[in-house]
């Protein structure tokens, strides 16, 4: 993610955060959104392909142009 300095990361701890967690529906430790522009362009949760991650958020980029 280092070549992305669009990207930013946030950590929430969902149960210490348990109205947010619901608010964005995580059920599930870990899960990973990834938000550009203000959209949701990736989740994920439980274990998951960092390269399927990165590819969502590649993928959105390209789109982005």
């Amino acid at each position: 993610m280092s070549e992305h300095k669009e990207v930013e990361a946030r950590y929430v701890d969902i149960e210490k955060n348990m109205e947010i967690s619901s608010q964005m529906g995580i059920f599930s430790a870990p899960t990973v959104l990834v938000y550009m522009d203000g959209q949701l362009v990736a989740r994920e949760s439980g274990y998951f392909s960092l390269d399927a991650l990165l590819g969502d958020i590649e993928r959105y980029l390209e789109l982005r142009k």
